[in-house]
């Protein structure tokens, strides 16, 4: 930077010398167009994140990066450059940008929060169980980002804490119906089918959704315990969906 403006005051001051003083200026010379104001850092990275979340994700790039051109160790701007990134489908790009804001001494939730779910996506779970144990360590009363841990430790296979923080998480809830749910698919995980039941028969007593139903059914080993299962929480009446796994249950029971 420092050479090219050493190489724009060298042209000027030669563009100056070869002009003779008594010359006058042309008369149809054009008045030199106002610059554009410098925004603030503050503004810039807002920008970027006003782009992000209406949707014109790449368009964020070129506000962040002049923010961090203007503060490189400051970590609004990663945050901000993480998520737009993420938005784009550049997970690699996305983590760097997260860690780097981490490394700079971000500890905002929604870093810590959008960087776990990035490795989580990448199916990097041990990462993100990480981040999410960094985060309760700044405040370990926040409820949500502990039922968010504990799904990241199902999809790990980590049942046993899974069902351990799901319970922690409920008894802390005014609203723990979501978590409940997660704690039955926990306990159905683990082969605790007769608990999961439970809970749900009491979140759903008219049936499970149709995907819901399908991951139930595909934690039971045998056909004819996952067949009782279709037949006591399907949906009634069955739609053609429902037919066909319940004749591919059928089948599996008769071989």
């Amino acid at each position: 930077m420092k050479s090219e403006l050493l190489s724009i005051i060298i042209i000027g001051t030669l563009g100056c010398a070869s002009t003779s003083p008594s010359q006058p200026p042309p008369s149809n010379a054009t008045p030199t167009a106002a610059k554009a104001p410098v925004r603030s850092y503050e503004s810039l990275v807002k920008i970027g994140r006003t782009y992000c979340d209406s949707g014109k994700a790449a368009k964020a790039l070129k506000p962040l990066k002049q923010a961090i051109a203007q503060a490189p160790q400051r970590p609004e701007a990663y945050v901000v450059l993480g998520y737009s990134f993420a938005a784009q489908k550049k997970l690699n790009e996305s983590t760097a940008a997260y860690e780097k804001a981490r490394i700079l001494g971000s500890k905002e939730r929604r870093l810590f929060q959008e960087l776990s779910s990035v490795y989580d996506v990448q199916e990097k779970y041990a990462a993100a169980i990480g981040i999410y144990r960094a985060w309760l360590k700044i405040s370990p009363t926040d409820s949500e980002m502990r039922h968010d841990l504990s799904l990241s430790l199902l999809l790990a296979g980590q049942i046993p804490e899974a069902i351990e923080l799901l319970q922690k998480v409920i008894a802390e809830s005014d609203k723990p119906s979501q978590a409940q749910a997660d704690l039955a698919y926990a306990y159905a995980r683990s082969g605790q089918h007769a608990k999961a039941i439970v809970l749900l028969h009491k979140l759903y007593p008219k049936g499970l959704p149709y995907g819901l139903l399908i991951e139930f059914i595909q934690t039971y080993e045998s056909p004819k315990q996952a067949l009782d299962f279709f037949n006591r929480f399907a949906v009634k009446p069955l739609d053609k969906n429902h037919h066909k796994i319940r004749s591919h249950l059928l089948g599996l029971i008769q071989k």
